[in-house]
């Protein structure tokens, strides 16, 4: 078999990467560790820049310290979380059969990666909301 018939369509690619993603969130947003990541890390960021920037007394580097240690929070979570998710694969003995699926493993991985950037992201937007 050939390349060119191994690769899946866009139709199929957008319908696996919305499944993935819908299925990871719904799984994450129950995990309690998760929640905790996804709140605890991008607050300690926050915090953290607040205090290290509040030294300069300029309102713009605080504003910038601010959204970058929102954006440092967003991608820790998608590090612990993709991190956490591909771990959780192992124990459960599923990350083989993904592995070994017809599907290209960057396409089952994304769905996942996509889904701790939206947990990530929800969280932070409702810290600063």
């Amino acid at each position: 078999m050939s390349a060119e018939n191994r690769m899946p369509s866009a139709a199929r690619v957008l319908r696996l990467t919305w499944a993935g993603v819908r299925t990871h969130v719904s799984y994450m947003s129950r995990s309690p560790l998760e929640i905790t990541f996804a709140v605890l890390v991008p607050l300690v960021h926050a915090t953290l820049a607040v205090h290290l920037f509040r030294a300069a007394d300029d309102p713009d580097r605080l504003l910038t310290a601010a959204v970058g240690a929102g954006l440092m929070g967003i991608w820790s979570s998608v590090l612990f979380g993709s991190g956490g998710a591909v771990q959780n694969q192992r124990w459960l003995g599923t990350l083989e059969t993904l592995v070994a699926s017809p599907t290209p493993l960057a396409l089952v991985l994304l769905p996942i990666t996509l889904a701790t950037a939206v947990i990530g992201t929800y969280a932070t937007c409702c810290r600063w909301g």
